[in-house]
């Protein structure tokens, strides 16, 4: 019995010792971010937009991603919903008592144009939905219906 463990413990040693000789040389390849006081660190929503811009719905306004930098779109409403429609290739925002999209300004830079205008209490805007010619904002306390050519 006492060599067995002899042989076990010999056995074990020397696999300990030749994973050091089969590592791998160098610095492992990781990305440090800093840290950013502008935004919060829940998210609601996730979508990307036709430049494979990644796009967050976060409750400071909307986290956008393009595979390098970091950028915000602030809004007076905080969003709740991100959907993107394949008919007509826009992103759809839900926010809390408003909805819309956002659009490229001339410069680049995304713009969110609200469809809700002053209508009344209309809750949180919490899901998206599209057919061709229509998009349907799910809300806490209504359901609202846009035609997508009312607005282009």
């Amino acid at each position: 019995m006492v060599l067995r463990i002899k042989y076990f413990l010999f056995v074990f040693a020397a696999l300990v010792c030749m994973t050091d000789i089969y590592s791998q040389d160098g610095t492992p390849f990781i990305t440090h971010f800093k840290e950013c006081k502008e935004i919060e660190t829940q998210n609601w929503a996730i979508s990307q937009d036709n430049q494979n811009v990644m796009l967050f719905a976060n409750r400071r306004g909307i986290l956008t991603f393009d595979g390098q930098n970091w950028g915000i779109i602030k809004l007076p409403y905080i969003p709740f919903a991100l959907n993107k429609n394949p008919f007509d290739n826009k992103v759809y925002v839900g926010a809390n008592n408003n909805y819309g999209y956002l659009e490229r300004n001339s410069k680049g830079f995304i713009e969110y144009k609200s469809l809700s205008l002053d209508t009344a209490d209309i809750g949180v805007i919490s899901k998206i939905i599209f057919t061709d010619s229509t998009i349907f904002f799910y809300g806490d306390k209504t359901i609202t219906r846009h035609y997508t050519n009312n607005f282009e």
